[in-house]
Parts: C-alpha cells; sequence; structure tokens
C-alpha cells in the first residue's frame, strides 16, 4: 500500500491537464509557424511523451527517471549561480565601488566566496549520489563551476572570469552528452525488454488481461485517485480564494451562502470537463465505495469484520462503472456548466441507490446470522438494527426528495424504484430478525409456526416488490401511449429498458414466487399424508432422536420406509427434495392403507440390535443430511433450532423469490 500511495505521489504533477490531452494534430504541427510557435510545436510532443512516460513506468524505473530530472534541475541551477556570482563580482569591481570594497578577502567577499564554493560542492555530490557516480572523475567534472570562484581567489585579472564560467558550462555540458551516450546502449536493452514482456503478454493472454495487467502493474488507480483530489482542492480553494473569478469561467462560485453540499457538487461537476477527468471521478467513486461498504461491515460484526465473511477487495466496482456508464451516455462532459450539476446529480443519485444496495446486501447476512446465534450481546444488536434503520429511512428520504426536485416519469420511477426496494427488502429481513429472536426467547421447544410465518414475511416483500416492478411497467406504457398520442416516435431506449424490466423484474419473480408456492403446497399435501407415529412407536424408539434437528421426538411422522421425523422439519426438508433424509427412499402421497402396510414392513426389517444408537447413527443421519442439503443448488429455506446446539443447527430460511 505504500507502494501505491508512493508511486501516485510522484506521478501527479507530470499528468497532461485536460486541453493538452485533447490537442489535435493540427495544434500540435500547425502550417505557418514563428519561432515561438515552432518551440512550443516541439516542446508538445516532448511534453506528450514525458507524461505516458511518467504514466506507465514502474516505480523503480518512475524513481531513476525523477532522479535524472532532479539532477538535471540541479546542474541548471549550478550554472545559474555561477552566472550570478560573475556578474556580483564583476559589480563589485566596478570603478565607481569604493576601493575598500574590492578587496576579495574582505568579510564581505570572503563571505560570498566560501558560500558558492560550499554550494558547488553540495550540488556535484548530490548529483554523484543521485545518478550513482562512483567514478572520482565525474565527481570532479561536476564540480567544474568552482573553477570561476577558484580564479578570482588566485586573483586571476576579472576579464577573464565569465572565460572560467563558459569554461565550466562547455565542460558540463559536453559531460552531460557523454553521460546521455553512455546510458543510450542500456536504454535500448530496457525497451526491447520491455517490448518482448508486453508481446508475450498479448500473444498469450489477449489484449483484454494485457490492458488488466498494465493497469494493476502501474497503480493506476491510486494515480488517478490522487489526481483527483489535486483537482478537487483546487477547485475549492478557487472557490472559497479567488474573489474575483476569471471571466472565462462559466460558473460563478456558489460559496457564500450556499450548503457545503452544493458547493461540493459543483466543484465535483466543473472538474468533470475532460473525459480523463471523468476517469479519475469514476475512480473516486469506486474508492468511496469501497470505504463505505467496508466501514459498514466493520460497524456490523465490529474489528474482526475484514477478516470473516465475504471478501470486499472488489467493492466499489459496481458502482465506479455505473458512473462511468452513466457519464458518456449522458454526455456529461459535453453538457454546459449548469446543466452539468444537474446530471452529476442524478448520475451521483442512481449510484448511491446502487451503493444502498450493495450495504444492504452486507447487512441482511449478518442480522439473520444474528438472531439465529443465540447471541444477546446488545451492543451487537444495537449496531446492526442501527445500520438498518438507516437503510429504511435514507432510501426513503432520497425516494421524496428526488419526486419532489423532478417530475415523475418513466425514468424519475426506474430511478425512485431502487432506492424503494432497498427500504422495503431491508424492512422484510427486520421483520425476518423478529421471527427469529422471538423463537430463540422459546426456552423449552421451538415455535413450530416459525416457518410459515418467515415465509409469509418474505412473501409480503416479494409481493411489494412485484407491486414497485409493476408501477415501473405500468409508468412506462403510459408514457409510450401518450407519445404516441402526441404522434411523437417511441423512443428505442425506452422499449428496450421497459421490455428488460418486464422479463427480470417482473416475469421472472411471478415464476419464482408461484414455484415457491407450489413446492410449499406440494410439501403440505405430503406432510399431511403422512401419519404420525403412535405412542409405542415412540416408545420403542425413546433413545433415538430427530435425524434432522436432533431433538428429542414427543410426536412425529411416520415416512413409507418407516423412520420418525419431525413433522415441521420434514416439512423444511421438503421444501429441498422429496426423498428421505435417511435412506433416500423418495416420498409421495400415498393412501392410509398403504401407509400403513409399508411402515409395518419396514418396521419388521429393524431389530432392536439394529435400530441407530445414539453415537453411530446421529453422525450417519447428519452426514447424509448435511452432504443431500449441500448437493442441492435450491436450497431456499433456512431453519433455526432453539435448543440445539450451534454444530446441530440446519439453516433453512425460505427464500420466495
Amino acid at each position: 500500500m505504500r507502494t501505491a500511495k508512493t508511486l501516485a505521489f510522484s506521478r501527479v504533477p507530470y499528468i497532461p491537464p485536460p486541453p493538452l490531452i485533447l490537442t489535435t494534430s493540427e495544434d500540435v504541427w500547425p502550417k505557418n509557424v514563428g519561432s515561438t510557435e515552432a518551440i512550443n510545436s516541439l516542446i508538445t510532443p516532448i511534453v506528450l511523451l514525458q507524461s505516458v512516460l511518467l504514466l506507465l513506468l514502474p516505480l523503480e524505473d518512475l524513481v531513476t527517471l525523477y532522479m535524472h530530472y532532479i539532477s538535471a534541475a540541479l546542474l541548471v541551477s549550478a550554472e545559474l549561480f555561477s552566472r550570478h556570482y560573475v556578474s556580483m563580482e564583476l559589480t563589485d569591481s566596478a570603478p565607481l565601488v569604493e576601493e575598500s570594497d574590492k578587496d576579495i578577502f574582505s568579510m564581505v567577499h570572503l563571505q560570498r566566496h566560501i558560500v558558492a564554493l560550499v554550494l558547488h560542492i553540495l550540488i556535484a555530490k548530490s548529483v554523484s549520489l543521485l545518478l550513482d557516480l562512483n567514478s572520482t572523475a565525474n565527481r570532479v567534472t561536476l564540480a567544474v563551476y568552482t573553477v570561476p570562484i577558484l580564479a578570482r581567489l588566485a586573483k586571476i585579472p576579472l576579464v577573464h572570469l565569465e572565460a572560467f564560467h563558459n569554461f565550466s558550462t562547455t565542460i558540463t555540458v559536453l559531460w552531460a552528452a557523454y553521460y546521455s551516450l553512455r546510458s543510450l546502449p542500456r536504454l535500448l536493452t530496457y525497451l526491447r525488454r520491455s517490448y518482448r514482456s508486453m508481446a508475450h503478454v498479448l500473444f498469450n493472454k489477449g489484449p483484454a488481461s494485457a490492458v488488466v495487467e498494465v493497469w494493476q502493474y502501474v497503480y493506476m488507480k491510486p494515480l488517478l485517485l490522487s489526481f483527483w483530489c489535486v483537482l478537487l482542492a483546487a477547485q475549492l480553494y478557487t472557490y472559497y480564494h479567488q474573489q474575483n473569478p476569471l471571466t472565462s469561467s462559466t460558473v460563478v462560485a456558489p460559496v457564500r451562502g450556499t450548503e457545503w453540499y452544493l458547493v461540493l457538487l459543483y466543484a465535483v461537476s466543473e472538474i468533470c470537463a475532460s473525459y480523463f477527468s471523468l476517469l479519475a471521478c469514476s475512480v473516486a467513486v469506486s474508492y468511496t465505495s469501497w470505504a463505505v461498504l467496508n466501514l459498514t461491515k466493520i460497524m456490523a460484526q465490529g474489528s474482526k469484520g475484514l477478516s470473516t465473511g465475504q471478501d470486499l477487495k472488489q467493492a466499489g466496482t459496481g458502482e465506479a462503472v455505473t458512473m462511468a456508464l452513466l457519464s458518456l451516455q449522458t454526455g456529461l462532459v459535453d453538457l454546459t456548466m449548469p446543466q452539468r450539476v444537474g446530471a452529476m446529480s442524478i448520475i451521483l443519485f442512481i449510484v448511491v441507490g446502487s451503493l444502498l444496495q450493495s450495504m444492504h446486501d452486507i447487512v441482511e447476512p449478518i442480522l439473520l446470522a444474528l438472531s439465529a446465534s443465540h447471541t444477546y450481546v446488545v451492543a451487537r444488536h444495537a449496531r446492526v438494527l442501527a445500520l438498518c434503520t438507516f437503510l429504511f429511512v435514507f432510501p426513503l428520504y432520497m425516494t421524496i426528495f428526488l419526486c419532489r426536485m423532478f417530475e415523475v416519469d418513466f425514468w424519475t420511477l426506474v430511478v425512485v424504484s431502487t432506492c424503494a426496494l432497498t427500504s422495503v427488502q431491508v424492512l422484510g429481513a427486520m421483520t425476518v430478525y423478529a421471527l427469529f429472536l422471538y423463537d430463540a426467547m422459546q426456552k423449552e421447544s421451538g415455535w413450530e409456526s416459525l416457518d410459515d410465518m418467515v415465509y409469509i414475511a418474505r412473501g409480503i416483500t416479494r409481493a411489494l416488490e412485484f407491486i414497485v416492478a409493476l408501477l415501473v411497467v405500468g409508468a412506462g406504457v403510459r408514457e409510450s401511449m401518450l407519445l404516441s398520442s402526441e404522434g411523437r416516435p417511441l423512443s428505442w431506449l425506452n422499449g428496450t429498458v421497459l421490455a428488460v424490466h418486464c422479463y427480470y423484474n417482473v416475469y421472472q419473480r411471478l415464476q419464482s414466487g408461484w414455484s415457491s408456492f407450489l413446492l410449499r403446497r406440494d410439501a403440505a399435501h405430503k406432510i399431511h399424508s403422512l401419519p404420525c407415529a403412535t405412542a409405542k412407536q415412540l416408545d420403542s424408539r425413546a433413545h433415538d432422536v430427530c435425524a434432522i434437528c436432533y431433538m428429542e421426538m414427543k410426536s412425529a411422522r411416520v415416512t413409507p420406509c418407516g423412520h420418525l421425523f419431525h413433522a415441521t422439519c420434514l416439512k423444511k426438508w421438503l421444501y429441498v427434495q422429496d426423498r428421505c433424509p435417511l435412506c433416500a427412499t423418495k416420498v409421495t402421497v400415498v393412501r392410509s392403507n398403504e401407509t400403513a402396510e409399508s411402515i409395518q414392513g419396514a418396521e419388521e426389517q429393524f431389530t432392536p440390535d439394529q435400530q441407530i444408537n445414539t453415537s453411530e447413527g446421529h453422525a450417519v443421519s447428519s452426514a447424509r443430511c448435511d452432504r443431500r442439503l449441500a448437493s442441492d443448488g435450491q436450497t431456499n429455506i433456512s431453519f433455526v433450532s432453539s435448543n440445539s446446539s450451534p454444530c446441530c443447527i440446519l439453516a433453512i430460511t425460505m427464500n420466495c423469490k
């Protein structure tokens, strides 16, 4: 992480400004130019090349390049200081200066000589260290600007002092040319090796993987984040400290008498003036979302939240992609400033809605697991419930705010529905949490109606989600009919969005809910068709327990294969598959006389010595039960027994999708 921060900080100043990025070839190489334009046309490609190099070089090579830049700056500063020293000496030796001030060994002159001498030696030493020069000849050559000072101390005539300075400059330039030519083979070898590495990646992994590797290799995300932070800080500084904004600015700084969030919105909108800054803004959204989601997990699970549960390394990527795609779709960069602020507010609203949904996906499993874990630490429950309350209230507030700010049409409902669904899902999760908590408070026995109540709660939640989806479809159909009545053509984008919404959010929800209802109805029918175990049957297996929940059986249902289970446990099992948990015999609806005959035949096959004991039998039944539950990919239910140990809890919560 330190490497990424160092790399991002070292590259930010060299990112080319947006006007330079958008420069065309005609601007770079004009046809008729004067001397100034020719110099500018020559400098522009060099700056672009340096920007690309600083953007793509790895950290080690980037540091080396910076060392050369600093060394060149030091050598230039040495030449300027030497020129200043020579001019000062010539000025002090002018005819109008008193004779006492011309003494080179006076305190003033001696101090000037010593400071100049020490400065040039320090510059030579610094350049030697930066460029890793171990040769004594190189170090002596870099200190060549001490020659004018030594000539002055040797009382050589002043008319030759400038010649000594020119001699030192010539030696420095020749040394720089020699060093560059000597480094050229290493540069060519480095370029050839880099080309081979890139060609190898392109050939073996393809262009997409090559782009991803380059993106990760050069720490592009920290770089773009640093660039965006610099742009935002500069824009805020302009708002607060620029008394008279530039006439070319499209917006007057909305600072005095305005809320801070509006100022921030104006600043974020104004800096998105190029596609490069838009990419940086998307990366900033990604980092912000990642931080919010990790903070949510820490608040819900405590300090150990980051090391347990789902991995959040790629968190925030969806929000960043949403930001980029919506910005490109709306043409955010090409909009003028007032319109850009409005478009940015809508885009950020959608991104925040997606972020709230991601927060709900993190909090809901933690909330349900907390209610089933028999943990009564008030602080843990309070933290999770506070998050759920926020996720229920804030989306509703955003929905009301957007409906008041904008006219409610098809697109507004599409945006608002995301936040409304989040509030509905949070309310459903809190209801299921309350049901599980009530079941955990039953000390003696579990709540037999728990599964039915959970199913009803989730069914109501799914019904509300279905109603919201229908409202969006109705708004889309209504808007299409109004456009047709006015003689305007239908938008293909509206039609595509409406069709996709109808399929995924209406048709699939309806189909999934109906399938779930049929499964529950068939399971209930099978359970009611099975006979209850008699007292004699329960007494003969007094040492045995239910193979699903490991609880004592005071009442049970008998399967056609002769096995006994709790009615509620068996019903939950039949939601998953229609076979016996112990012997895998298919459980079907049979008549009472057929069931009695099959049960009697099954009981005759078992002698007392062959009945399942409490040590081996429990392990076998548990292994079979867990294996069959794990092998079924459509497990949509959740069951928690209040008196069973943690290792014996079978999680099965009905998902009514």
